[in-house]
């Protein structure tokens, strides 16, 4: 509800695009990668949607490049325990986004748990929309104790002419401030993450980022020196 039409209406979705990619195309395609592109890389491959688990060669895309780098997901985490010890291979990383309108939390909490003992990287997307307040808090209550730990909440910004940030209220953003700084990664991965964004200060010192919306969280998303903004379709210095 808090997403601006375009991110639920694509090019296919629309009609500008007919069709999809075949399963030989896609074949085809991962062929090419494999051939030609990632001999003497460090693959970071992330598969997100639309619901990416629900197409058919989801279980053989995470099979064929995890040899090459780590393969992550976003998912609504509408796929039961079966699917995903069903697969023959499972992404490095799984990331949950949690949505108050459809999300069924008790199966969240069975699918997660099976995800973290299985060495998985599991993070919550939790987005807070002032605006259904109560039902993000909810959200986060509703999940078990020992998976709230994984919980990374997104503050929200306005896509389009600018990037402001969703009206918080001073209680609402120390709420988000505190479950920021209980995150952690899974102790448990069998394979740690390679990858992570570094933010360098003004005095020379620096360290990864675990979760970009951090820089949001804390007014760092603005370029020093310059009077600029980012939106969905624009750059604008």
């Amino acid at each position: 509800n808090y997403c601006p039409p375009i991110l639920h209406s694509g090019k296919y979705h629309n009609g500008i695009k007919p069709g999809f990619p075949t399963n030989d195309q896609i074949t085809e395609f991962l062929d090419l990668l494999i051939k030609d592109y990632l001999p003497g890389k460090q693959l970071s491959l992330g598969l997100g949607g639309g619901e990416p688990t629900l197409h058919p060669m989801f279980p053989t895309i995470v099979e064929r490049m995890s040899p090459f780098g780590e393969v992550s997901v976003t998912t609504n985490g509408g796929r039961g325990v079966e699917w995903w010890a069903s697969l023959p291979k499972l992404p490095v990383t799984v990331v949950i986004s949690l949505h108050h309108e459809f999300t069924k939390l008790e199966k969240i909490n069975e699918i997660s748990h099976f995800l973290v003992d299985a060495g998985v990287n599991l993070s919550f997307n939790l987005s807070c929309d002032p605006g259904n307040w109560n039902d993000a808090v909810s959200m986060y209550e509703g999940l078990d104790d020992d998976l709230k730990r994984y919980v990374q909440p997104k503050v929200l910004n306005y896509i389009g002419g600018g990037r402001g940030t969703y009206p918080y209220t001073k209680e609402q953003s120390t709420w988000i401030r505190t479950i920021q700084q209980k995150f952690v990664r899974n102790p448990n991965s069998k394979q740690r993450l390679k990858i992570f964004p570094t933010i360098i200060f003004d005095d020379g010192s620096s360290r990864p980022i675990n979760n970009l919306a951090e820089l949001t969280l804390n007014d760092q998303h603005l370029y020093t020196g310059w009077e600029c903004y980012a939106g969905q379709n624009t750059f604008n210095i």
